[in-house]
């Protein structure tokens, strides 16, 4: 397990905001792609893009520094579906 700067999220608010972004419930849509059903029904969700209060050019940084922590976990879902991202359970 990793070990979490208890004041990581408190130092820096974007991170939680994309954090409670990916948080939000998503309702999975059927797709072609029976890879890619799987991984939404299993809690993935694309990459967001935009999250309110979040400069659009601070979030590849964002995303990087949440994966490197342990608190979001990515899987390239197929040729076609791109990358899909998960909270793990230290990011809920």
């Amino acid at each position: 397990m990793l070990d979490l700067d208890p004041n990581l999220l408190n130092a820096q608010p974007e991170l939680r905001q994309v954090l409670f972004a990916y948080r939000e419930t998503l309702q999975p849509t059927p797709q072609a792609d029976s890879e890619l059903s799987d991984l939404l029904a299993k809690g993935f969700r694309p990459r967001l893009r935009v999250v309110d209060g979040v400069p659009s050019e601070n979030m590849t940084r964002i995303h990087g520094k949440l994966i490197a922590h342990g608190l979001l976990q990515v899987e390239i879902a197929s040729r076609t579906g791109g990358m899909l991202y998960q909270l793990t359970s230290l990011g809920r």
